[in-house]
């Protein structure tokens, strides 16, 4: 059929016959003498204005969650993301100035619903590119903790977007800075111990566990859920290693076992790639 013949549905922009009055395709009424055109017309400019509404409403709520790019920056206090820097306290960094990230996500939970949600989570530029000084690095602190538990989420929502966003920019270069003094020293370092390729974790005084050996016999936890009367708990951000067994349960968080807790709450992100390429390689890069 010739294009001449045909005409664009005003609803659904399909190509119908050009004397048609109703659409085959949305059965929409489009001829104006006709009482279903009208009542057509009507529902579809209501449904356009409420979806209008709830995209606006939307877009509203989600603002401070939108991606910074260079020409439209995410900004928390002093801190303004962009897509290809940062700026803290009107000096301009790039993402690759990031040496460590510390972060926290603690959600407190009564009868199973959340009562209360805090952030802990610093940004480190360290001042020498190769290794960190802490007296003269640079701290971008992310702590919030609202004083009601029902107010605070857009904050809380807006720190944890802020904080993956800085991660995900800076990955490769904070994986090569370390994978750099790993090659150097034979160990990488996780939460003050000297990790080793073959899973021994070492301080000055010698080798204290192995997390290959734990993890074949079942001492490993990291993450894992506890739960008892009207609380419960999960920490993923303490890798815990078990001299003999397993707890059994848990008295307000705390079991007598002897037992190695490891922080990996700085770059988490690079902690967990290398812990799982020691238990699955063999290799900690």
């Amino acid at each position: 059929m010739s294009s001449e013949n045909l005409k664009k549905c005003p609803f659904c922009a399909e190509l119908i016959q050009l004397e048609a009055t109703k659409c085959r395709y949305c059965n929409e009424w489009f001829t104006d003498n006709s009482k279903e055109s009208k009542i057509g017309e009507f529902i579809h400019s209501s449904v356009n204005f409420a979806k209008e509404k709830v995209d606006s409403i939307n877009e509203f709520r989600n603002s401070h969650l939108a991606t910074p790019t260079d020409e439209q920056p995410l900004i928390l206090n002093e801190l303004e993301l962009y897509d290809s820097y940062f700026i803290w306290c009107s000096k301009k960094y790039t993402y690759e100035d990031i040496g460590v990230i510390f972060y926290k996500n603690s959600i407190e939970r009564v009868n199973g619903f959340k009562t209360r949600e805090s952030i802990f989570s610093w940004v480190i530029i360290p001042k020498y590119k190769d290794r960190l000084s802490e007296e003269e690095d640079i701290p971008i602190s992310m702590n919030y903790k609202p004083l009601l538990p029902i107010l605070g989420d857009k904050k809380t929502e807006q720190i944890k977007f802020m904080v993956e966003f800085m991660r995900k920019k800076s990955f490769i270069s904070r994986y090569e800075r370390f994978k750099k003094e790993a090659e150097t020293t034979g160990q990488y370092i996780i939460g003050g111990f000297g990790l080793r390729s073959n899973g021994d974790l070492i301080l000055e005084d010698g080798v204290h566990a192995n997390i290959v050996e734990a993890c074949k016999n079942n001492l490993v936890e990291y993450g894992e859920s506890w739960e008892g009367l009207k609380s419960s708990s999960r920490d993923p951000y303490t890798l815990i290693i078990y001299k003999s067994h397993k707890p059994i349960f848990k008295i307000f968080e705390i079991d007598l076992n002897t037992k190695i807790e490891i922080q990996t709450l700085a770059n988490k992100d690079i902690n967990d790639l290398v812990l799982k390429n020691i238990i699955t390689k063999g290799s900690l890069f």
